[in-house]
């Protein structure tokens, strides 16, 4: 057990606000403290009898006139805790946050940040996730499309080595015969729909000009 030394508190004197509206602490003696080390080693037992006596009288009266026991907490000079726990008590009085209460707000500050950051990382994540599936369902259609088009050429190529039915080679000779086309590159393929489009196409600019001339005819005759 050890009693305390003297001790200064903070103290608002000015009762007011000083330039920057803030209190000003001040420090003065409020309290007695005795270590009970340096009482054992400096006192006589009469002295230390008398001291005993005193706080026990004091502690009667102060539960007789109903206030409660009192607790300190007391921190020498040459504490490293000395410093830190002065500052945080002149900032209460001054009305600032001291250095826990900053260093809590920093930390705070710091978490929200980290669960945001949490946040947004889940959600790029998330995504990651559904573009990848996207992605493998987009390769599946192509290997599906490809497979597709490897059926249909192999499809086109046997259509290709087939002999041509009786009735296309004989529609083939009747157009080669109107044409004039005697097939010298039918070695690349034959494109029978091609062949009769541009037979008909030239059937028709010759009956164009058919009609051209029979009615330049009429005209003339008409002259006359």
């Amino acid at each position: 057990m050890e009693i305390a030394a003297s001790v200064t508190t903070p103290h608002d004197i000015s009762a007011g606000r000083d330039t920057q509206n803030e209190k000003k602490m001040t420090r003065e003696t409020r309290y007695h403290v005795l270590k009970i080390k340096d009482v054992e080693k400096y006192c006589t037992k009469t002295q230390l009898d008398t001291i005993v006596e005193s706080l026990l009288r004091i502690d009667r009266k102060r539960c007789e006139d109903g206030q409660r026991a009192r607790r300190y907490l007391v921190i020498e000079s040459d504490w490293p805790e000395y410093g830190t726990v002065r500052e945080m008590l002149e900032a209460r009085e001054s009305g600032q946050p001291n250095e826990i209460e900053a260093l809590h707000a920093e930390f705070w500050r710091l978490k929200r940040e980290l669960d945001d950051a949490r946040g947004n990382v889940e959600k790029a994540l998330s995504r990651q996730a559904e573009l990848q599936r996207e992605n493998d369902a987009l390769k599946t259609r192509c290997q599906e499309l490809e497979e597709t088009c490897s059926d249909l050429e192999t499809e086109r190529d046997d259509a290709e080595h087939q002999p041509w039915p009786e009735w296309a080679e004989a529609i083939l000779q009747m157009i080669r015969k109107r044409s004039g086309y005697d097939g010298f590159d039918d070695a690349e393929g034959v494109d029978l729909p091609e062949e009769l489009r541009e037979l008909l196409s030239g059937n028709d600019a010759e009956i164009e000009r058919l009609r051209n001339l029979l009615a330049a005819k009429e005209r003339a005759a008409l002259d006359r």
